[in-house]
This record gives C-alpha cells, structure tokens and sequence, in this order.
C-alpha cells in the first residue's frame, strides 16, 4: 500500500470517528431534551462536550492503531517518540514541583500564574492518561 492510501484510510479513519461522536452527542441532546436543558444549558453544554471527547477518544483507537501500525518501519518516528516521552515526564515533576511551591508562596503575581498553569497541566494529562490507558486496566 502507498504512502497516500495510508494517510487517506487513517484519516477516513478519523472522520469517522468524528461522525460517530457526532452522532452519538445528536441522539444523547435529542432524548434528553426538556425544560432542564433548557434551564440548566451550560451545564448540558459541558456534558454534552464531555461525551463528545469520551466518544470521539474510543472511535478514534482503530484509526490511531493503523497509524502506529503504518509507523512501524520508520525508525526515525519512533526515536522522537523516545525523546518526547521522557521529555513530557520531566514537565509532570516540573508541574507538581511548581505548583507545591506555589501553594506557600505569599502573592508574587508571576509565581501565581506558573502555578495555575502547572494546575492545568496536570488536569490535561490526567485526561490524556485516562483517555489513553483505561481501556487497558484489568478490573
């Protein structure tokens, strides 16, 4: 298979799952339609966009498998990856760090800021981890 078909089926790949979580949030907004949604629309508004995320992530896994499967043979590709990977686990301590010192800090307008934003970093892995490996866990 050419390089082109590859990058067309991972991408059709991924279109689908788009649709498919498309969907599956058109048909959640169409059965729970009421009064409450339209009372409490921002807090559907964000369910709504969670269950998007939660579908989108499990539609997406047989695209995301047959573009690491198309990966295997480039060297190059899976190198970076090594160097990412570690690179992102240092960012993890860097954030914990910061934000520990950040809850003792007496009011440095900067410190605040990298503090909240180690906040959010932790917040988006946690996401990224449980996105990724739940589907993994023995229960």
């Amino acid at each position: 298979m050419r390089a082109p078909a590859k990058v067309g089926l991972v991408a059709a790949g991924y279109v689908g799952a788009f649709l498919v979580a498309s969907a599956v949030v058109a048909i959640y907004i169409a059965s729970t339609s009421g009064p409450d949604r339209q009372t409490y629309g921002a807090m559907y508004d964000f369910g709504d966009s969670i269950l998007f995320l939660a579908v989108l992530a499990v539609a997406a896994v047989p695209a995301t498998g047959a573009a690491l499967f198309f990966l295997r043979p480039h060297r190059s590709f899976w190198l970076a990856i090594c160097v990412a990977a570690p690179a992102v686990a240092v960012t993890a301590l860097v954030a914990m760090i910061q934000y520990v010192a950040g809850q003792g800090a007496a009011g440095a307008a900067a410190h605040t800021a990298w503090s909240a934003l180690a906040v959010l970093r932790m917040v988006v892995c946690s996401w990224v981890t449980l996105t990724w490996f739940h589907p993994f866990q023995a229960h």
